[in-house]
């Protein structure tokens, strides 16, 4: 069984031999910012302080954006459910309810074929 080293060194990635005054000085040091304060370990800055102002202007502007693309896509799906339940209704799947579907053949295009009188 070998014998542990009585000044408790550590062996480093590179093999090399490092003794714990080292260690700890090195995390003091990564610790430490580059203008030379030390960065209290419970009292980090949040990120979203540390975004400069055109960051911030940029994570609006996308959220605006999504938002409007979450809006056209449930207008989009919307109209898809629309149109299959009228799809259904011409095929007799569903019983015949005219949703504005023969104001849709009137004025548009001819694609349902649902009269009211159905």
């Amino acid at each position: 069984m070998a014998s542990r080293s009585t000044d408790q060194s550590r062996v480093g990635s590179d093999g090399a031999s490092t003794s714990h005054a080292a260690v700890k000085h090195s995390r003091s040091r990564r610790a430490a910012r580059h203008d030379g304060a030390s960065v209290p370990k419970a009292r980090h800055t949040p990120v979203w302080s540390r975004k400069s102002p055109k960051d911030i202007k940029a994570l609006r502007t996308r959220e605006k954006r999504l938002t409007i693309l979450w809006w056209v896509l449930a207008v989009v799906a919307l109209f898809f459910a629309w149109a299959s339940f009228g799809l259904m209704m011409r095929i007799g799947f569903l019983p015949t309810f005219d949703l504005g579907y023969s104001w849709f053949d009137a004025h548009i295009a001819f694609f349902f074929g649902i009269s009211p009188n159905n």
